[in-house]
């Protein structure tokens, strides 16, 4: 059996030293049998195979547990993948930092196909997902039964458990110290404990895990440990030259395989990010890694001081296209943004040698810097809200948050604004396929700006509650699903005397979201408006329950149209909910009391803001006024299109019900739009606030056969019903479902929620004024 030595690594072919590991990517292929091993303290021999045919190997000292397969014995397989190329010539079997991955000695031939979904060769089970994102896969296979996989992960779990010794303390947190190093040298770390009260300086890091196919190697208690690109690249980057650096990082910090301790950890994040004196924000390197690597960092400040910086750049730009030098141009626009500059008062839009040959380039990295994955990931809301400082590095280039915030900010007023004019007769026609994605981008990260803002400002604090956290970040994106409710838990301080809600991670992804949508029921029965889904990704789910794993853009621009007006609504007064939850034969049933305003009898087509849809068989013809309130059918129209509320006509405004001359206004601005021949010429600048025109877009007129109008996002089918859950302040859409026998009830008939929906007449209580319980109905939801 082979020896360890301090100064080498083992392999089949003997003792090599770092370097030579370092250097056999350049290489030639080693041979089939050379595999890497993981720690610096001896071995000893490995005892016969345990029932599912793998040896456990334990490290004398440390007593690690570690995975072998009996074909490739007399080496050991963890950890250390020198290239993603040497991997066919790993076993099939090996288990790396915990994470496991069998199928029955097949040796595969490439990463990608290592890493991606797993089918377990001894039952046939299908595992979907990556290998390494170890809780949804172990969640499938509890589901699907797959007993193999499942030995293995316990078998990884124990090794993790012997490496991370328990955290015994409510407070008890780990930090990572970073040795000294250079750039491009190999990362080594040291896991401590200690109390989050008496932690002293460290700096948290906020990024993205990034592709699991791109892994990278460090030593953490001079064990080698395989980590994320993300993990890997922002350690190199940011460690210093001649003294350590205290940090706090997720992935390593927290034992991912222990899920009691991960949901103890998780509900202590907020006040370990609001504690650290930086969070460190890593968006990644350049994008075709042309930087220079071991080059100084550049540091802007944000303020006056960078103006020589800015001289350098300007001195240095439109010499050569590389990574580096548009990220500098791109920096230079963001800090004119931050000082709230107009476009056509640049030095870069202003000089036209550069506008015509070089400003694109600036403009278009730009546009990447501020669309990097990393801003879309539902985790950075909190890490970047609650943390005092927050510096953003990418590649060698660092910056404060707060310029990156007020550049976003402002290009979104000058892009749609100001600058509009000046672009359209100046800018070359290149420039028309960047720009809208410059503003979306900056739209994207605004939100962050606002609700950091709220989170640092007290008397804003009580706005920051976990329904509205979840709607305005609902597109946002988790590798884990139950992160979209758990990484917001921390943003809530008042909770409204509710109990909060906690993270427990060793429940399934079903069991969470069904808990939090009892839990949003409890608040507020409007809060049904979380469950409709365009695209609903778990099955098992009933129709009443929010799919938060789902990311549809429609389903966010939903939430967000509503969400805002809600408190303008008061359908059903003073009654109060009355609503429970039974087991139904195959999913969960919300039996809760409510009224039926209608059976739809007619709709339109889902329209979009041009042209306008044929309303001929929603709108009577010969009808002069709107039976259920008297107005002439035409301002009960445009109500009904408006959901009877606008701002003031500035974006980000608060809301209000539209007044007579409001109306009156819109009916003008649309008759002159709908003659335009120019389907945008002719729009008026008050009908383009974004809170108006985002409630025209996709959506579907309704007629009940009681007479009601009503607005719907998407499509809805003649014989859906429209009904008031009692203790709502906004009417629903069901449509009829099977029959099922629920707990404590017959066989009852069960209706599956189609979505929220706006019906004029009946959005300030006028349908249950002088309500008798006969009008009242049970109703049963899937």
């Amino acid at each position: 059996m082979a020896k360890w030595t301090d100064d080498a690594w083992w392999t089949s072919d003997g003792p090599r030293t770092l370097p030579d590991v370092q250097n056999l990517a350049s290489s030639s292929p080693p041979p089939a049998t050379r595999t890497w091993r993981a720690s610096k303290t001896p071995i000893k021999e490995l005892d016969e195979p345990n029932e599912s045919g793998l040896f456990d190997f334990m490290n004398v000292d440390q007593r690690q547990g570690l995975l072998l397969d009996p074909e490739f014995a007399d080496a050991i397989a963890l950890g250390h993948i020198p290239d993603q190329e040497d991997l066919r010539h790993l076993p099939a079997r090996l288990a790396i930092a915990g994470f496991i991955y069998e199928d029955e000695g097949t040796v595969h031939a490439s990463w990608d196909e290592a890493i991606s979904d797993v089918e377990c060769q001894s039952c046939g089970s299908w595992l979907e997902g990556i290998a390494w994102v170890i809780s949804p896969v172990l969640e499938q296979a509890h589901e699907k039964k797959c007993e193999h996989y499942i030995a293995n992960f316990e078998i990884g779990r124990s090794f993790l458990k012997n490496f991370y010794h328990t955290l015994n303390g409510p407070s008890d947190i780990r930090v990572l110290t970073v040795l000294p190093g250079l750039r491009g040298q190999p990362v080594e770390c040291l896991l401590d404990t200690t109390l989050l009260e008496t932690a002293g300086e460290y700096t948290s890091l906020s990024y993205m895990w990034g592709d699991p196919r791109e892994r990278r190697t460090l030593f953490l208690n001079n064990n080698l440990w395989l980590v994320s690109r993300g993990v890997g690249d922002s350690l190199d980057r940011i460690r210093h030259v001649s003294e350590s650096r205290r940090v706090w990082i997720d992935s390593l910090c927290i034992n991912q395989l222990d899920m009691e301790e991960r949901s103890r950890q998780v509900a202590l994040m907020r006040d370990i990010y609001e504690q650290s004196v930086d969070c460190v924000v890593w968006l990644g390197e350049f994008p075709s890694g042309q930087s220079s690597t071991n080059g100084p960092q550049v540091h802007w400040q944000g303020d006056e001081r960078d103006e020589e910086l800015i001289d350098t750049c300007l001195s240095i730009l439109g010499r050569q296209l590389n990574d580096e030098e548009n990220l500098a141009g791109a920096l230079c626009l963001l800090w004119w943004a931050s000082r709230d500059t107009h476009l056509f008062d640049m030095p870069l839009f202003r000089d036209p040698v550069l506008l015509q040959s070089w400003t694109l380039h600036y403009l278009k990295a730009l546009c990447w810097m501020l669309s990097r994955p990393y801003w879309s990931r539902v985790w950075i809301v909190q890490e970047v809200a609650v943390s005092r400082q927050v510096t953003v590095y990418i590649g060698r280039f660092t910056m404060p948050f707060s310029l990156v915030e007020k550049a976003v900010a402002n290009l979104g007023v000058h892009l749609n604004g100001c600058c509009q004019d000046w672009m359209s007769s100046t800018l070359p026609p290149a420039f028309s396929d960047v720009i809208p994605d410059l503003v979306n981008a900056a739209f994207s990260i605004l939100p962050l700006r606002q609700i950091r803002k709220k989170w640092h400002d007290p008397s804003f604090q009580h706005s920051l509650t976990l329904p509205r956290l979840v709607m305005s970040t609902c597109s946002r994106k988790a590798t884990d699903p139950r992160d979209k409710v758990y990484s917001l838990i921390g943003l809530v301080k008042d909770w409204n005397s509710q109990p909060p809600f906690q993270p427990n991670y060793t429940k399934t992804t079903s069991q969470v979201f069904s808990e939090f949508a009892a839990w949003l029921l409890s608040q507020d029965l409007s809060y049904l408006i979380f469950a409709p889904t365009s695209q609903r990704l778990m099955r098992e789910l009933p129709s009443w329950q929010p799919d938060l794993s789902a990311t549809s853009s429609d389903d966010h621009a939903c939430l967000q149209m509503i969400r805002p007006a809600l408190h303008l609504f008061n359908a059903s007064q003073h009654h109060k909910s009355n609503f429970t939850v039974a087991r139904g034969r195959q999913k969960q049933c919300l039996i809760l009391d409510g009224i039926k305003i209608g059976t739809i009898e007619a709709t339109s087509k889902p329209f979009e803001l041009w042209p306008f849809p044929d309303l001929s068989e929603v709108i009577p013809s010969s009808a002069n006024n709107y039976h259920p309130t008297g107005q002439p059918w035409e301002q009960a129209y445009w109500r009904t299109m408006y959901l009877d509320v606008t701002g003031d006509g500035t974006s980000g405004s608060s809301l209000r019900r539209l007044s007579e001359t409001d109306i009156a206004r819109i009916m003008q601005d649309w008759t002159r739009y709908q003659r335009s021949d120019d389907t945008g010429a002719g729009l008026p600048t008050w009908s383009l606030d974004p809170l108006v025109i985002s409630e025209i877009h996709h959506k579907t007129v309704f007629r009940t056969e009681s007479g009601y109008l009503g607005l719907v996002l998407g499509d809805v089918d003649v014989s859906d019903e429209v009904f008031l859950p009692l203790g709502s302040s906004i009417p629903f859409i069901i449509r009829r479902g099977r029959r099922d026998e629920v707990e404590g009830h017959e066989e009852v008939e069960c209706h599956r929620l189609v979505g929220w929906c706006y019906v004029h007449g009946i959005m300030d209580g006028e349908l249950v004024g002088g309500l008798d319980n006969e009008e009242v109905g049970r109703w049963f939801l899937e």
